[in-house]
């Protein structure tokens, strides 16, 4: 039937307009999600609320360190002249609240005692900057009063984004299955995992975790997929220790959410994951096999493992915990001396 030139035209014309509406679908995608993350999410449940002591109005508190002054850089702007453009930050650590003056002109006080350094803060304090005094609350006492309404930003649905991401595999799965003759059945298979595996880290994230947020997921599928759905073209052992390698990231991307999701257990494990990290770069160094001048990747068998992708993880987790006061005090000694640490075994 596939010889039939009237059916062999119609094929090709329609291969073409497939080859034409991939890449437009996703840079149609890239560009929601960009626009997605830029746009903030649609809604952000507060932590703790602050109080104007004058104006009685409602500032939510929706981070777990939260920057205040008159700079519109802030997450908590502060209307008044007499506050510094970086007054201070107010954090959540184990202990419980904490204040920290950030060098400003005026000052930061708890309860009218100046604040040296940084000081506790519990529900029902105030907290003095500049002119301003914000009294510290928990949310289930914000009830009965007014929070002022924010401005409600339009954002891409995750579900029709990742829906789109899945046609734009399906469109190159039925591109790869038509390139070779005859007809090639085999790329289904990659595409069925993907679609599994996607949309079962889209119901676990959406429906598990509540998140409302899926946009780097989304577009971490879509390269995903196109990689894969292209190297389902040339061979099959390529593609499936690919599916293997993204089934992986996957599980480590979901047992890093539960884990973060604690911040003092975060914060306990911090230099656990450190010296882990600087272990695996001495095993990298001892045992990795040189290749091009670099001595990336160590060989188990039939699977080679390069330890740098698991460090790239440590990294940006122990650079995130260790900066916990970069706002504050500018503490960048600790993650200094581990970025050089790694900097240090690369060379």
């Amino acid at each position: 039937m596939l010889d039939n030139p009237i059916i062999q035209n119609v094929l090709s014309v329609a291969l073409y307009l497939l080859r034409i509406a991939v890449p437009l679908l996703s840079i149609v995608v890239v560009c929601r999600c960009f626009h997605s993350l830029k746009a903030g999410r649609r809604r952000e449940e507060p932590v703790v609320i602050l109080q104007d002591m004058v104006t009685k109005e409602i500032l939510p508190v929706l981070y777990w360190e939260n920057s205040l002054g008159r700079s519109r850089s802030c997450d908590i702007v502060l209307h008044d002249s007499t506050a510094s453009r970086d007054h201070a930050v107010l954090m959540r650590r184990e202990s419980g609240w904490i204040v920290t003056d950030t060098n400003s002109k005026a000052g930061t006080r708890v309860n009218g005692k100046k604040v040296e350094n940084r000081a506790q803060v519990l529900p029902g304090d105030v907290i003095t900057l500049g002119s301003t005094s914000l009294m510290l609350k928990r949310t289930s006492e914000a009830k009965n009063l007014k929070v002022p309404k924010r401005r409600r930003v339009h954002a891409a649905s995750p579900f029709g984004l990742l829906f789109t991401v899945m046609l734009v595999q399906v469109m190159l799965c039925i591109e790869v299955c038509f390139s070779s003759e005859p007809f090639n059945y085999m790329p289904f298979i990659p595409l069925g995992a993907l679609v599994i595996m996607e949309w079962g880290l889209y119901l676990y994230s959406m429906k598990a975790l509540n998140r409302v947020s899926f946009e780097l997921e989304t577009v971490g599928f879509l390269l995903s997929g196109i990689g894969i759905m292209l190297l389902s073209g040339t061979g099959v052992e390529k593609t499936y220790v690919q599916l293997g390698a993204l089934l992986l990231g996957i599980v480590l991307f979901c047992v890093m959410i539960w884990f973060m999701n604690d911040l003092e257990r975060v914060m306990r494990w911090r230099l656990a994951i450190a010296i882990g990290a600087i272990v695996l770069f001495a095993i990298n160094l001892l045992f990795a096999s040189e290749n091009h001048g670099a001595k990336n990747w160590i060989s188990l068998g039939p699977i080679s493992v390069q330890p740098s992708e698991f460090i790239k993880i440590a990294f940006v987790f122990v650079g995130a915990s260790t900066l916990d006061r970069l706002q504050t005090a500018r503490n960048l000694s600790g993650f200094i001396l581990f970025g050089g640490v790694c900097l240090g075994a690369c060379s």
